[in-house]
């Protein structure tokens, strides 16, 4: 197993991609992603290999690709590294496998007849055209059938002693043209964790990443930089979230502890803060957030600010600090933000409130035309799903709002002032004036979900 930088831009979060079988660095080394150094991990004859400089990040962010994605499951099982999201493309847990992964009988036919001759054809079916297939033999990696052979050798041995299953992934991304790694082998596979996000995308095993890994992962440089720069227009704009807030402090509060001490994420400019300030349930507030936009309050409750990363920051507080974890409007922007409730709930005491409210998979949905591959949110159903067994659910609900705008230029100009496009798509505002939908209504799907930990995190 090797592992080689591949863009070192002194950041503070990486992606681990780990590629799939026959590859070395060549057919990415022009690959680029915001905000992120690239680390990728190839050849997989000897599962032996150390993670230990990857220590210095404050997050990484886990691509598996193929029999990637199995191999970055036994080799990062004994690991610590501060890994958030994890996503599957076009890969299993479950590498040789008959209903799971690659048939039996075609794997061992692969490894019985390997050539030069055979992995050409292989090839073919992996890019999934001629013109593909050539652009990919450009850059093609530069190994010897031998070290192919011995490395399916491998991966057969590790696929019969079995591939850990946990930590849970995030997102499975299937490709409805997998010639390699039969598309309703990967939705079985996928289909048990009702939390996870299942993806389908157009094209062969091997995707287009420099177009496709960008929307998977969340750039928080520009999350942090479009909201900075809404931050004067964000109040006046944002009325769907400050109803959102408003209804989301009535159902939580109230099940708080008397004086609870309370960490609020993602707080913005403070819309859900100065709600909580106003309670006389809540003894104090430590309020985060990535940008340092939060507005004044006047308040006797007594508020700390810290400006950092949520996602990462809940690690570093003490277990049985806070008696709640809250958020509105926010969770959505996080990498992985199933493994930051984990988190969050190991570190409440028992009768400790976990609660957030964001948004579901029908927000938006006027987008759709307009931008096919836009990043989606997960639905009602899939956020409770990311609770851990500890967590006891007391409310959880979604509603649908339609908000009428009087041209598309003020839906564009909502969009801008409220920081809602600090994902990165890139649409052109010419192309969103000539075609968004003529009602020039925009859907809202705001979500909540209130839980009390009533076991210890298992």
């Amino acid at each position: 197993m090797i592992l080689k930088q591949l863009t070192n831009n002194k950041n503070s979060r990486a992606i681990l991609f780990f590629a799939g079988w026959g590859m070395d660095c060549h057919p990415f080394e022009t690959l680029r992603i915001s905000g992120y150094d690239l680390w990728i991990v190839y050849d997989y004859t000897d599962l032996t290999t150390s993670f230990d400089t990857l220590d210095r990040y404050r997050e990484i962010v886990l691509i598996g690709w193929s029999y990637g994605v199995a191999m970055a499951a036994v080799a990062l099982e004994n690991t610590t590294l501060p890994v958030t999201r994890r996503v599957a493309i076009n890969g299993t847990l479950h590498p040789v496998d008959n209903q799971l992964g690659i048939p039996e009988s075609i794997f061992a036919g692969t490894l019985a007849t390997l050539s030069t001759g055979t992995l050409k054809k292989f090839n073919r079916r992996m890019t999934g055209s001629a013109s593909r297939l050539a652009e990919y033999e450009a850059t093609a990696p530069t190994r010897s059938i031998e070290s192919l052979r011995a490395e399916l050798e491998t991966i057969a041995a590790v696929s019969n002693r079995g591939i850990p299953t946990l930590p849970r992934w995030d997102e499975a991304v299937i490709a409805s043209g997998d010639l390699i790694i039969p598309t309703a082998a990967q939705q079985k596979a996928w289909d048990i964790d009702r939390a996870l996000c299942i993806t389908e995308i157009d094209g062969p095993h091997l995707p287009d990443f420099d177009s496709l890994l960008p929307r998977l992962i969340v750039d928080k440089q520009l999350v942090e930089a479009r909201f900075t720069s809404s931050a004067m227009t964000y109040d006046a704009d944002a009325h769907v979230q400050q109803y959102i807030a408003q209804k989301f402090a009535g159902l939580c509060i109230p099940e708080l502890a008397e004086g609870a001490k309370v960490y609020e994420f993602g707080v913005g400019t403070g819309i859900l803060t100065r709600l909580l300030a106003a309670s006389p349930r809540v003894g104090s507030i430590t309020a985060v957030d990535i940008a340092d936009i939060m507005k004044p309050i006047e308040t006797s409750t007594p508020i700390t600010r810290i400006i950092a990363d949520a996602e990462t920051n809940i690690s570093e507080i003490g277990h049985g600090r806070y008696d709640a974890i809250l958020s509105a409007s926010a969770i959505q922007w996080f990498n992985s933000p199933r493994r930051f409730i984990e988190q969050a709930v190991d570190r409440l005491p028992l009768g400790g409130i976990i609660a957030f409210s964001t948004y579901g998979d029908k927000n938006f949905t006027e987008l759709d035309s307009l931008l096919p591959s836009r990043r989606h949110y997960p639905s009602l159903e899939q956020w409770k799903g990311m609770l851990p067994p500890s967590v006891e659910i007391l409310s959880a609900g979604e509603e649908i709002i339609s908000n009428r705008f009087d041209s598309p230029l003020d839906i564009l100009r909502h969009i801008k002032n409220t920081g809602v496009n600090a994902t990165g798509d890139n649409l052109s505002p010419i192309r969103f004036l000539r075609e968004y939908p003529s009602e020039n209504t925009l859907t809202f799907n705001p979500v909540w979900i209130i839980g009390r930990k009533i076991n210890k995190s298992q």
